[in-house]
């Protein structure tokens, strides 16, 4: 498993056609994907690179690989299961072959079958031979897609790379749009080839091979999908009898390797015969893994897999994960994943294979055989549209009827039944972007397209397939989703992490095999999928996986990922004023999906929400970082940008009270920042023990320390108010009027870039008026992120733009730092969010969250009041919280006492008048999700 570019000149005099720099530039952006071993190759009118992941003859597989005389080159990225078998007969032909290595017999197959090289291998693949003599190149791809290839022609060169960040190192490659592929994307939620997001680039399809020399470039099939052409008269016995035979064969063929080997198991149908197979074939235990998900609650396969492990005797591996985890990075899975993918199935994935690559180099896994067998339910509803053909026309105009006014699963179902062919069919069952919206939504280049783009791309796969429902749906899928969406996930997660993934359903023979299998055998009576693989796996795996129903390898769904994640990452792509997506989707229709679909109004577009997020961060981050500087600084997947010097300074306030034990800590901190404060002032407000005497000692140290001392605020305001008053005092002492005032506590400390990145956000976003970091706590002894879902910063950490502060001042002194100065700045036109990948800790003590149980609460309840609260309002959110902490009633009472005690309220009549509005039963609802978000994360 490795990663191969190059560039080829087609034609004319043979020169250098790109320098050694760039070729090392775009080979090292795929270190990921080998990092054992690297190689080129240069030679007038081509270059060849290779990254290496060592699996055969691992000390001397170095790529590329020279024939005997060195006129001959080839090099690959997968792994060839026939290799020895080839190799023999090579070597009984004269061939000298020095290593076992499967890449070598590249360029001596190409001296025996020249441009037919591909048609001679079983495997996955994507190779690349060079004929120095007859200057030419052959590059294919294997018949599935398992392995990827990127391929453009730049004036007389084609570039080709495993990965599109490789074929923009080279520099010549232009970052212009396919609008094209990015309007059937927002259909699909992937980029269905041989289309890419760039529109000088195109993916090398399945079973295709590229020819290059002097008479120009031509692409060719040399294998095509198999057609379904079942064959009658053999019984599901004699049918489950041939499926294991032939996915036995494909499993024994991958279990070659010299580095240590497992499997992926999901708890599932397919992966658990997966890994009975291979038991049954191997003289050491298994070592499995798994991945579950904590919302999944009773549809989490931990337990199957764990009992499908056992019942081999299995060493197994495993792993619990939450769809609401505050370490979602966008920009980083962007970046693995390569281009925009909208399928969550990523994220565990890429968590699976990081499990895995701590304790093996390769696995198997069970991809491919619902695409084959049937196992989804649109193949059920494939199988339910030819049932409901063959009803008279009155009842199916009658359940049509009623299914459209049914909520919006149902109405898909019905578009689904009543289509008029395969086509129709397909995008009712996957479509996420209807007419209507379609007319709101896109402006631009795409508004100008005629809308039909993922049309062509279904109707050029089916081709001239009959009309039979389920057998065209699993001819389609086979060439598209499996392709684009699955393959190329599990290519790009686990390369992520050196690990290479085989998948034996996916063997070419056994995929010829299958499209032989009548459907009544696939999908039996609508209710059962992969019917003949079920009967097959009988007495091989336990009943209890085979009976079960189908749950998937992500069941979460992606309206609650969205939901935990909307305050953070989503919202900092989807909402920032000037996206990169506004070039061509409108932004007030994107922001107010983003709003229904948060406040519960309307959750019917997630996947299209995830669609454009995806995209978002792939044009915003991932493509300019892809894009070389003029420095020509190689790329690689570990290396995260470092923010620019911010033009922006920065003050900061600290009100203290009793805080000699932790003030020393955040000076330190402070001072060791890439951009220090120019000033920090740090308010005393009538401390005991020797606060002010240490701040003394420390200004001694830092020049840019000043001490206020205002005993008198604790004296003179009411509870809570201390650190609000402290805060104006701090504000007003300063020196300077820096363009961000930062209110610290004094129990937190930072990493040296905090304020770098902080500062970057104000300077690239003018509208943003607060922001902050994303608080970790201590928690049985690790640092735990709190992850604030919402759009509210933490007020330990509490930044605000200086024109911002003045909007809000003053502050609301009821409120401590609960206040509604947030509300204020959003009234007037700022929009405020926690940076969540901006950790900062916050140094409470262990318990002491949990120590004081009542006091928060019946503080919201006093703020409550302040904010005027109506009581049923209040009364209602204090039950909502009461499902996940019982102390929340306090705020009944600290509500009742600030009213008993006539304290006052809040003097602003807008805020008050803003406040009324928000309350509402379904503003409840959607707290009570926000809230289960940041439980979980």
């Amino acid at each position: 498993m490795c990663g191969i570019c190059g560039v080829v000149q087609v034609g004319g005099e043979a020169r250098e056609v790109i320098s050694p720099e760039v070729l090392n530039q775009m080979t090292d952006a795929m270190t990921h994907r080998g990092p054992n071993d690297r190689g080129i190759m240069q030679a007038p009118g081509v270059a060849f690179g290779a990254r290496r992941l060592s699996i055969v003859d691992v000390e001397a597989g170095h790529q590329p690989f020279p024939n005997e005389t060195g006129d001959i080159w080839g090099m690959q990225n997968g792994e060839l299961y026939n290799h020895a078998e080839i190799t023999r007969q090579l070597k009984a032909e004269g061939h000298v072959l020095r290593t076992r290595c499967d890449t070598e017999i590249l360029p001596h197959l190409y001296e025996r079958y020249g441009t037919h090289v591909p048609e001679q291998l079983r495997g996955k693949f994507a190779i690349a031979i060079w004929d120095g003599t007859r200057r030419r190149a052959v590059i294919a791809r294997d018949r599935l897609g398992v392995k990827p290839l990127y391929w453009a022609q730049v004036g007389d060169r084609v570039i080709f790379a495993s990965e599109l960040k490789s074929l923009l190192a080279s520099g010549l490659i232009g970052p212009d749009l396919d609008y094209e592929a990015i309007d059937s994307y927002l259909t699909f939620g992937f980029f269905s080839g041989p289309r890419t997001p760039l529109a000088g680039v195109s993916k090398l399809m399945p079973g295709h091979r590229l020819v290059i020399d002097e008479s120009g470039v031509s692409v060719e099939r040399y294998w095509a999908y198999p057609r379904p052409e079942a064959q009658p008269g053999l019984t599901v016995d004699d049918w489950g009898e041939g499926l294991i035979a032939e996915l036995e064969d494909a499993v024994k063929s991958r279990l070659m390797a010299d580095v240590p080997l497992g499997a992926m198991l999901s708890g599932g149908l397919d992966s658990s015969v997966i890994v009975a197979l291979m038991a049954r074939n191997m003289s050491e235990p298994v070592k499995t893994f798994s991945v579950g998900f904590a919302e999944d609650g009773k549809k989490n396969e931990l337990s199957d897999a764990k009992l499908v492990a056992d019942s081999i005797g299995a060493e197994h591996h495993e792993l619990q994960l939450s769809v609401s985890d505050a370490a979602v990075d966008l920009e980083t899975l962007s970046w693995q994943i390569d281009e925009p993918l909208a399928d969550l199935s990523s994220l565990g994935f890429s968590a699976l294979s990081e499990l895995a690559a701590k304790h093996v180099t390769v696995t198997l896994s069970g991809q491919g055989a619902d695409e084959l067998l049937g196992g989804y339910n649109k193949h059920q509803a494939a199988a339910a549209a030819a049932a409901f053909s063959r009803l008279p026309a009155p009842a199916r105009a009658a359940i049509t009827s009623a299914a459209r006014r049914g909520p919006g699963k149902v109405q898909r179902m019905a578009r689904t039944l009543e289509a008029p062919g395969s086509v129709d069919r397909l995008l009712a069952m996957s479509g996420k972007l209807d007419d209507d919206l379609r007319g709101r939504l896109l402006r631009g280049p795409l508004a100008e397209l005629d809308g039909d783009a993922a049309r062509r791309v279904v109707a050029e796969r089916l081709g001239d397939i009959a009309d039979e429902p389920l057998a065209a749906t699993l001819y389609i899928d086979g060439q598209l989703a499996l392709v684009d969406d699955m393959l190329h996930y599990f290519d790009r997660a686990s390369m992520a992490h050196s690990l290479e993934v085989r998948v034996p359903f996916l063997d070419h023979k056994m995929v010829e095999y299958c499209a032989t299998i009548p459907t009544a055998m696939k999908v039996r009576r609508v209710t059962t999928t992969k019917h003949v693989l079920k009967h097959a796996a009988r007495g091989i795996i336990p009943d209890r996986i085979i009976d079960k129903q189908k749950i998937g390898f992500f069941a979460g769904s992606v309206d609650r990922w969205f939901a935990a994640q909307a305050g953070g990452g989503i919202s900092d792509f989807l909402l920032t004023p000037s996206p990169r997506y506004a070039e061509f989707l409108d932004r007030g229709t994107v922001a107010s999906l983003v709003r229904r679909h948060a406040d519960g109004t309307d959750t019917r577009n997630g996947r299209l929400l995830l669609a454009i997020v995806m995209l978002e961060v792939w044009l915003s981050s991932t493509l300019p970082r892809a894009i070389p500087s003029a420095g020509g600084a190689p790329l690689t997947l570990d290396t995260k940008p470092v923010p620019s010097e911010p033009e922006l300074s920065y003050a900061v306030v600290t009100p203290v009270r009793d805080e000699a034990e932790n003030l020393p800590r955040l000076a330190a901190s402070l001072a060791s920042q890439t951009v220090t404060p120019t000033q920090w002032v740090v308010v005393d407000t009538g401390s005991t023990d020797d606060t002010c005497s240490l701040t003394r000692t420390l200004a001694t140290e830092h020049p840019w320390i000043t001490l206020v001392e205002a005993p008198e605020i604790a004296r003179t305001v009411e509870r809570g108010a201390p650190i609000v008053r402290g805060f104006e005092r701090g504000v007003a002492a300063l020196a300077g009027r820096d363009e961000v005032v930062v209110k610290v506590d004094a129990d937190v400390s930072f990493e040296p870039d905090h304020f770098q990145r902080l500062l970057s956000a104000f300077a690239e976003d003018r509208s943003l008026g607060i922001a902050g970091g994303n608080a970790v706590e201590l928690e049985d002894g690790q640092w735990v992120a709190r992850y604030n879902t919402g759009s509210s910063v933490w007020g330990a950490d509490r930044a605000y733009r200086r024109e911002c502060l003045d909007d809000v001042m003053p502050l609301e002194r009821s409120m401590g730092w609960d206040g509604i100065d947030e509300l204020k700045a959003h009234l007037r036109g700022w929009h405020t969010r926690t940076l969540v990948n901006l950790p900062f800790k916050h140094h409470r003590g262990e318990g002491e969250r949990d120590g004081h149980r009542l006091k928060p609460w019946t503080a919201r309840g006093r703020a409550a009041h302040y904010m005027g609260y109506r009581g049923w309002f209040l009364t209602l959110r204090a039950l909502h919280h009461t499902r996940s902490e019982p102390a929340a009633l306090a705020m009944i009472w600290g509500y009742a006492a600030a009213a008993l005690k006539r304290q006052p309220v809040c003097s602003d009549a807008e805020v008050r008048a803003e406040l009324r509005r928000s309350q509402s039963v379904r503003s409840l609802r959607a707290r009570r999700r926000r809230a289960i978000g940041a439980a979980t994360s």
